[in-house]
């Protein structure tokens, strides 16, 4: 009974982290290009919920995690286009104001869903509650997120690795004035990468929405997470964004079954012990995506 309790913890950890990384993952990427930490991506991950609660009952759970993100990142490229006029300016001007646009969009959720708590259900084909595995029940949908999360972070990978875009984000990321003085656009890679970022926030916030209570102030508790991660991982690092987010999914799950009685305290911890012994991330200059 044991060891089936710590595979299914160890499963929910995992499936935790992985939908945590392809939040972070888009902060990483809009910190690591743009120089601009996004305290609104909280926001846009709850916005991708909220708008899957309104999508699903119309178009099935599929068409929702299709549409629902490429809505996120449209208010996503009005919200970069409010920020460029910082773009010169300290970061601490850029983080003040995506703060409260963040705390405006919180607002404007509850203004248009209301207050209260809203479900998603979970899509036709993984409605079964559980499978047997290892001596342990496990729920089917922890493991489409697993999956589905893995395919992005490969997907990624190859954007970056494989494509032109990917490329030329690569060279922002290495040397922005180069770019600029090859008269390439910047401005506009600058918001399609804005868009990229809150793109992911919205695939995450659809996928996550069956598993959770979706409400406008639960923004805040993602964002934590997310800066969590990111904080321990790396702020420029994708690398560090996938294993924190791991690391701190599984500590958590973990945690919530061996260390009850102060398990939500584990990634604060975390997070204060990397930035006493290395306050630049545990993965920070691994790699440049």
């Amino acid at each position: 009974m044991e060891i089936s309790s710590f595979v299914r913890q160890l499963l929910v950890g995992i499936s935790s982290g992985m939908i945590t990384f392809v939040g972070a993952a888009g902060v990483s990427l809009v910190c690591s290009g743009m120089n601009l930490l996004n305290f609104a991506q909280g926001a846009f991950m709850m916005l991708g919920a909220f708008l899957a609660f309104s999508l699903v009952p119309i178009l099935g759970f599929w068409w929702a995690l299709l549409i629902a993100p490429l809505g996120v990142a449209a208010v996503g490229g009005l919200v970069e286009f409010l920020l460029r006029p910082l773009y010169r300016k300290n970061m601490l001007y850029q983080l003040i104001l995506t703060m409260g646009i963040g705390f405006v969009m919180i607002d404007a959720m509850q203004l248009i869903w209301g207050p209260f708590i809203k479900t998603v259900k979970t899509p036709v084909l993984f409605d079964t509650p559980s499978i047997a595995m290892l001596g342990t029940k496990f729920p089917v949908y922890y493991f489409v997120i697993i999956v589905i999360a893995g395919l992005f972070a490969i997907g990624l990978w190859l954007m970056f690795e494989r494509t032109k875009l990917g490329m030329t984000f690569r060279a922002i990321i290495s040397d922005r004035p180069m770019v600029e003085a090859l008269g390439i656009n910047v401005t506009s890679l600058y918001s399609i990468m804005f868009m990229l970022g809150v793109w992911m926030s919205g695939v995450a916030g659809v996928l996550i929405s069956p598993i959770i209570a979706i409400f406008p102030q639960k923004s805040m508790d993602i964002l934590f997470s997310i800066m969590t991660v990111i904080i321990i991982g790396g702020l420029t690092s994708m690398k560090g964004a996938f294993f924190a987010a791991l690391l701190v999914g599984i500590a958590l799950s973990l945690g919530s079954l061996y260390l009850s009685w102060f398990y939500t305290l584990l990634p604060g911890l975390l997070m204060i012990a990397v930035l006493l012994i290395r306050p630049q991330g545990l993965f920070a200059g691994s790699d440049q995506k």
